[in-house]
């Protein structure tokens, strides 16, 4: 997107405007002290009652070095320059990769917010729209019958108590603080798991339900889930293509991983060597 790509491109800016001015600070001091150092031999002259011939020689000499430390001074400048220039490549490269690195989490961060905006927001309009135009058609009949207006009433209620469902949903998936007591959130986790292997079993049977000291493990007999869906289904709104035919919004099991986060446990989901799925709500041990 436009903004995070401004925001990177302003940050690799600022990353190599501070290594160059590292550089340079630091390129000036190093010619600084050679110049200086350099220039305590050129200040060198002879003494009054040195011999004509020696000051002679001495002067010679001090020619010699004159020029060497001129060209010295013009190497180090030159090459001072190289390896500044050499900083502002490498360093805007280096900046770059530094600010996308940077930017990475705050982007991802801002693509699963505008996601479950997104999800959201179309989860709410279906049952909406349901009832909106059970409505409008009950107006334009002109001969709607007493049972008609009860049909319609029973459905607009159906619609609304999805539309509470949901709305629970999406205040507790916001909600970051811990429930009060861990072992009603335990209750809720596995209430979510229970009611998700029954929905998804086509026979709807009780799933088996083991427990040990660090782990519960609720055992379906259900159509299983497929290898691609694994990686996903604790996502918010993520719906499997062999759930997309039963009814639920996507939310229960982002619901369960969170309240399990809460209370310092984890959530594992395995596929069964016969059928279903095993999920397990794994405890830290002490």
């Amino acid at each position: 997107m436009k903004i995070f790509d401004k925001a990177i491109l302003k940050m690799t800016i600022i990353y190599t405007a501070i290594l160059l001015l590292l550089s340079l600070f630091f390129s000036f001091a190093i010619y600084s002290i050679t110049s200086n150092e350099m220039n305590r031999v050129r200040a060198f002259s002879p003494p009054p009652d040195m011999p004509f011939f020696e000051r002679n020689i001495t002067s010679g000499f001090e020619i010699v070095i004159r020029e060497r430390n001129t060209e010295v001074l013009r190497t180090i400048f030159t090459q001072l320059i190289i390896v500044n220039v050499s900083v502002l490549i490498i360093g805007a490269i280096t900046s770059y990769f530094l600010a996308r690195l940077t930017v990475k989490p705050i982007y991802e961060a801002y693509e699963t917010q505008a996601r479950f905006v997104s999800d959201a927001s179309h989860e709410l309009r279906t049952p909406l729209t349901a009832i909106a135009m059970e409505n409008e058609v009950l107006l334009r009949e002109k001969n709607t019958s007493k049972d008609d207006y009860k049909k319609a009433i029973k459905s607009n209620l159906d619609e609304i108590e999805k539309l509470q469902s949901l709305t629970n949903y999406l205040l507790q998936l916001d909600n970051d603080k811990a429930p009060r007591e861990k072992k009603a959130a335990l209750e809720q986790i596995v209430t979510i798991l229970v009611e998700n292997a029954v929905k998804y079993d086509p026979k709807h049977r009780q799933p088996k339900i083991m427990r040990s000291k660090y782990k519960i493990n609720v055992i379906d007999k259900g159509m299983g889930i497929a290898e691609e869906d694994l990686p996903h289904i604790f996502e918010r709104f993520y719906r499997g293509e062999k759930s997309r035919t039963s009814e639920g919004y996507g939310l229960g099991l982002a619901l369960a991983q969170k309240l399990a986060e809460q209370i310092d446990a984890g959530i594992e989901v395995k596929n069964n060597d016969g059928e279903g799925a095993t999920f397990s709500v794994i405890f830290q041990k002490d």
